[in-house]
Parts: structure tokens; C-alpha cells; sequence
């Protein structure tokens, strides 16, 4: 079994100083600083061990600071068959992540973890694996343009790549990233919010997924469930957890493991969030 492989930072800078989505409020966050801070440390350390514990391979960078959104690495960027292309993020209170997340890449290449570094052209915004998702079953990206992410880098992307892109319309500012709204599985499956995305969007996804399409009710939603990570036979999924998709994902063979993110879903993530695989492959 392939060792899996994940980017993850540090959590002791991350706070919730301004809102950039409807899930971040600053001044519920300042009324309960050290609380908050706290769980944010217990419940990133308890994934971590978790990782850890079911055999992945950890690379951890130091946070910088400014810049408390850092310990979500999905949007450092997308990383396929050894290649990372770094993000380009659209909101101000982003943009300094970009050159801290390639630099952390250029290691990661120096180390022999990844193959090569690719960077976005300057001002095209995508926000790295938080709005492009592979999708191993049927051989393509899925890519989210709407309140973060431009539909022109989906073009760099599938030439970065050589890889198709199927791009997605986002409808809400709630769901503003694809990794919110939608995961595929390692069964194939594919879990979603149908709210999330313009009618003619999931249409597509209907189509494209037929019955492996696992529509994910407002309340499992609302708990970011959908932001879930998967390592050899674990389903790190946020909790509480419906006993309707509970026992769905028990039937197509997925052991859910549920786990707090209070903290982070205080600035919009959770679990998928938290981490960027490394070693995924298109074969």
C-alpha cells in the first residue's frame, strides 16, 4: 500500500481577524480568543496523531505571521503526479501566502517529495486544491469558479497538468470554495451539496456521476462534513455526523472516523482544509 503523503501547517498563528466568507465572524472569535485558540491547537494536533497514526507521511511548515489562514494548506495549491502548481489568491488578506506556499514546494522539491513547481500568471486567481479537485474514477478535475477562482486558470491548469478540467459554477458565497460542496471519494463516489452549485452545473455532475452521486443534506453541510480527508481505510469526517450519511457511507465501505473542527469551521474548514496530498497520482 502507497504511503500517503499530505502538507499540513502548523496551527498556533491561526485566528479569526477578518471575514473574507459568511462563516467568519471576528468579533465571535475576539470574545472567546484564548478558548478558540485552544481548540484550534487540540483539534489540529488530534488530526495530526490521527494522520499519523493510520501510516501517512507529514510534512509540517511553520506559519508566518500575518497570514493565520496559512494552516488551511488544501489552497496552497494543486498537486498531481508530482507537479504542484501554486495558488493565487483573490482576497488581499490571502495574497501573502502565495510566495510562503511556493517556497515551501521549492523544499519539498529540493527534498524529493515532489517533481517540479509550477506558479500561476500574476492575477489570475485559483485557490489551489480548495476549488480544484481530482477526480480518480473518472480521469478529470473538477475546478469551481465564483467567489474565488477564475475560470481562465482552469485553462493553465489542464495545460500545467495535461489533464481535463470540468468546471463547475459555485451559486453561494457559503459554499465559496469546491472543497465545501463536493468530494470525491476512493470508492468513486462522490459526495455533494446541491445548493452549492448553479442548476446547469449539477446537472453536469449528475450526469457525469449517475448513481455514485451522494447528495449531502443542509445539516451535514452546515457541519462541513463534505470537508472530509481519507487515508488507507480511515474517513476523517467532521462531526456531529446524520445517521442518514452515517450509515451511507458504512454501506459503500467507508469507515468514518468523526472528529471536532469547531475551530476552524469559526473561519470556513475543516479536515480537507487542514491537509494537501501530495502523492496523488492521475493512474
Amino acid at each position: 500500500m502507497t504511503q500517503d503523503s499530505f502538507l499540513i501547517c502548523a496551527p498556533h498563528l491561526f485566528e479569526v481577524n477578518y471575514a473574507i466568507n459568511p462563516w467568519m465572524k471576528p468579533g465571535e472569535w475576539h470574545d472567546h480568543e484564548t478558548t478558540h485558540a485552544e481548540e484550534a491547537v487540540a483539534q489540529w494536533t488530534g488530526l495530526e496523531e490521527a494522520l499519523r497514526s493510520c501510516g501517512a507521511k507529514l510534512h509540517v511548515m511553520e506559519p508566518a505571521k500575518g497570514w493565520p489562514d496559512m494552516v488551511f494548506t488544501a489552497n496552497a495549491g494543486i498537486v498531481l503526479d508530482g507537479k504542484a502548481l501554486v495558488a493565487n489568491f483573490k482576497h488581499p488578506e490571502r495574497a501573502g501566502e502565495t510566495p510562503i506556499y511556493a517556497a515551501a514546494f521549492e523544499k519539498l522539491a529540493e527534498d524529493g517529495i515532489i517533481d517540479d513547481v509550477v506558479m500561476l500568471p500574476d492575477g489570475l486567481a485559483q485557490e489551489g486544491a480548495g476549488d480544484c479537485l481530482w477526480d480518480k474514477e473518472r480521469k478529470v478535475f473538477w475546478g469551481a469558479v465564483g467567489p474565488r477562482s477564475e475560470r481562465a486558470a482552469y485553462d493553465f491548469v489542464e495545460d500545467t497538468f495535461g489533464q481535463k478540467v470540468e468546471v463547475l459554477q459555485l451559486a453561494t458565497q457559503e459554499y465559496y470554495h469546491l472543497d465545501v460542496c463536493l468530494s470525491p471519494l476512493p470508492t468513486g463516489h462522490v459526495l455533494c451539496f446541491k445548493p452549492a452549485f448553479a442548476p446547469e452545473s449539477f446537472e453536469r455532475l449528475k450526469d457525469a456521476i449517475g448513481d455514485k452521486l451522494i447528495e449531502v443534506g443542509e445539516a451535514d453541510a452546515q457541519e462541513f462534513v463534505i470537508n472530509s480527508v481519507h487515508v488507507n481505510d480511515e474517513f476523517f469526517i467532521s462531526s456531529p455526523l446524520t445517521e442518514g450519511l452515517k450509515t451511507r457511507l458504512q454501506e459503500i465501505g467507508l469507515k468514518t472516523v468523526e472528529r471536532s473542527f469547531t475551530a476552524f469551521i469559526l473561519a470556513g474548514g475543516a479536515a480537507c482544509c487542514l491537509t494537501l496530498k501530495l502523492n496523488r497520482t492521475s493512474s
